[in-house]
Parts: C-alpha cells; structure tokens; sequence
C-alpha cells in the first residue's frame, strides 16, 4: 500500500511550474515509466503533447487513459483532437459526434462537444486551416434610414423657440431588403508559440424600396498571439462602409492586450486589451475623431457565453465638432443554448455616450447631448451538413436628451447559411 502511495505522489507534479514546453515534456518522460497506470499523468501528459502538436505521441497517452477508463470524457476529447492532428479528421469527428450522443455525458460537456465540433476545423488540425461562412438573408426593416422617432422639435433661438417638423424624409421608412453576408477565417503557425489569424468579413444590403438603405461593409482583422491562448497579442483592423453617395465611414484601429487562458483550459478565456482607432467621414469630416480606450472580453464556448465591455474616449479631429469630446461606454453579453440540432443565440448590447460641450446652440440651448442605446438580438439557426437556415429579430432603443437623436428600430429575417 505504502508502495502504490508513493508511485501515485510522484506522478502528480506541478504542470505549469517546469518552465518551458520542453522542460515539462522531459521531466514528464522521466516519471512515465513508474506513471504507466495513473490516469491523471497520462491525460495530463497527453493533454501538453497536443500543446506543442506532437499528436501521435499524444494519442498513446491518451489511449492508455481509455484503455483505464473508457468513460473519462476529457480524454476522449483530447483524443479527437490527436487524431486531427494527425490528419484522421473523420475519426476525430466520429469521437465527438458519439460523445455528443451519449446519454451518459452531462450537458454542459456536450455543449462544450458542440463547440468543439463548430471550430476544430479551423483552429486544431495542422499548421494553418481556413474557414468559409457564406449566406443570404431577406428580411424588413421598419427604419432603414435610422430616422428620429420624433415628428417635430424646437428650435432654440435668442426670441424664443420655434417648432419644426420633420420631413417624410427624415422619419423613419420601413422596407423589404436583401443582405449578402461572408466571411472567411485563417489560421496559420507562426512558431512553436506565436500563431496569425485573420478574418475577412464583408456585407452587402439591397433594398428596392429605398435605394439610399442600400450599402457595402468591408472588414478585416488581423491578430498575432499565442498558440496556448495565454499571453500578449497585437491586432489590427480596416473597415470601410460605402454607400451609394460615397464613403460613410473608414476605421483604423490598433490593438494590443493579453490573453489569461491557460493552455490547460477548454472552458473559459478572458483578455483585457486596449486599442485606438482613427475614424473618418469621407462626406463630413467635421465629425472625423480619434478614439482611445480599453475593453475586457470573456467568452466560455462550452457554456455558450460571451461578454465584452469596453470604455473610451473619442477626440474630436477638428474643434468644430459638434459636442466636442465624446465619453464612451459599452456592454455586450450573449448566451447560445443548444436545441436539438440547433443553436438559439441571444445577444444584449448597451451603449452610453456623453459629449463634453454643448451640441449646438440651436438645440435645447446649447445642452450637452448624451445618448444611451440598447440592442436585442434573438436568431435560431440550425446546420444540416454545412448548409442551414435560420431566422432572427433585432430591437433597438436610442435615447437622448436632444429629440433629434431619439431613434427606433425594428427587423425581423430569414435566411440561410454555408460553411465549409
């Protein structure tokens, strides 16, 4: 008994106090052959040979786990991602599928299955891996302009207040439309620890009842990072928005932060970062800007959560900028539940701006505009061999001190989405 003690002490170490991946390989190989039954040694063993992609070996140790314990299920996910690595994507695939059936696996880990099953495509197998997301909704929105929700205000002039009313123009126009949305994702090695991934995204909406609704969105992201998701990234993003009148809006931004997940970690990864942004309005520079700020983001795939918070300022380009200096505050929280084959996805998404000085002198007497928006989004979507439906609803309220910017939204769609 003393004997079997004393192996079990020595096979238990401290896996993220032996300084590099190589270190800790090593001294794991120096206790494997007194190790050969524990099971906690093996699948932790197993776990940081796929760290560092040396798969094969990793599959042996994780094999040794199942030939022990059939019914450990962390072995058997990292065991599909071994066989990933090593190129048997169609066994891997077939481990997560019979695991994500299996009456005997609680919920949360088959939500975690799941979500495993949507990225190892792009994120696990090899040295690089890309992902395409291609779809085509049809929907109506009830404001495509983004008209005030007010009929008339005042005026505020020296003898007094003068109402006016606003144009059919400027009230909000409801219309049928067509949106095309793609992305395309990439992921390649780098180094035994830092990795690249980008991520192009672009959309195009057609509305046949407004063409001014009509616009083109262009994104791209580029990020450096660690491969064990802990440590410092640098980023960097485009965008452009283009309407038929010209260029609405070009965004610049830097970013850099760190990531705290430990390599160890499937469930949960948190990264504070700070970024700036230089935004441009081509048809009205007057309101060009230079934004600063942080943000912290935490996101849980096998739980289905997500949230970002984020805080700022945005300094105006010109001083003519009406309200000047902006305060800005953000908050996004989203949830994704499983329903049968299926995903629900509910997002909240809260926005609070104060300006500095007073927006114009016509307006409410010069008074600081602040505006506070709230955003509800609810889709169910659903995937039948890389291709599925899916249908959503978004609300938004903004409010303000000054009527102007008081701004409703409705939209309800359809749609369907490919993958591959």
């Amino acid at each position: 008994m003393h004997g079997a003690q004393a192996q079990s002490a020595a096979c238990q170490f401290d896996w993220g106090q032996e300084g590099t991946p190589e270190r800790v390989i090593n001294k794991a190989l120096e206790l494997e052959s007194a190790c050969k039954k524990d099971e906690a040694f093996l699948f932790a063993f197993g776990q940081r040979l796929n760290v560092v992609h040396l798969y094969a070996e990793a599959a042996d140790r994780l094999e040794g786990v199942l030939l022990l314990n059939p019914d450990h299920w962390a072995a058997q996910l990292e065991y599909a991602i071994s066989l990933e690595g090593m190129g048997d994507a169609l066994s891997a695939e077939g481990v997560l599928k019979n695991l994500a059936d299996n009456p005997d696996v609680g919920e949360t880990l088959k939500q975690q299955i799941r979500a495993q099953l949507d990225k190892h495509r792009l994120f696990v197998a090899g040295r690089k891996a890309t992902r395409t997301q291609f779809g085509f909704i049809t929907g109506y929105d009830n404001n495509l302009m983004g008209g005030a929700r007010v009929s008339q205000f005042d005026l505020t002039l020296p003898g007094g207040r003068i109402p006016v009313t606003l144009s059919d123009e400027s009230r909000p126009q409801g219309g049928w439309f067509g949106r095309l949305d793609l992305s395309h994702d990439g992921y390649f090695v780098e180094s035994a620890d830092k990795v690249w991934s980008y991520t192009l995204t672009g959309n195009y909406r057609y509305s046949p009842e407004n063409a001014q609704a009509n616009f083109g969105l262009i994104n791209l992201l580029v990020e450096r990072g660690s491969e064990q998701l802990q440590g410092f990234y640098t980023g960097g993003a485009l965008l452009q928005l283009q309407t038929p009148s010209g260029s609405l809006l070009r965004q610049y931004q830097l970013s850099s932060g760190y990531d705290f997940t430990a390599p160890s970690s499937a469930t949960c990864r948190f990264r504070l970062a700070g970024d700036v942004q230089r935004r441009a309005y081509p048809g009205a520079d007057v309101l060009n800007g230079y934004y600063s700020g942080i943000a912290g983001y935490w996101s849980c795939p096998a739980w289905g959560v997500q949230a970002q918070i984020r805080l700022g300022q945005d300094r105006a380009e010109y001083d003519k900028r009406p309200g000047g200096m902006q305060d800005q505050y953000g908050l996004r929280v989203g949830k994704n539940t499983t329903i049968g084959s299926g995903v629900l996805a509910a997002e909240v998404d809260v926005y609070h701006q104060e300006d500095h000085r007073g927006y114009s002198p016509l307006l409410e007497d010069n008074l600081k505009r602040n505006i506070s928006r709230v955003m509800y989004r609810l889709e169910y979507r659903k995937m039948l061999s890389g291709v599925g439906p899916y249908a959503g609803v978004e609300v938004m309220e903004q409010d303000s001190n000054l009527p102007l910017f008081r701004i409703s939204n409705r939209v309800f769609y359809i749609g369907i989405r490919s993958m591959w």
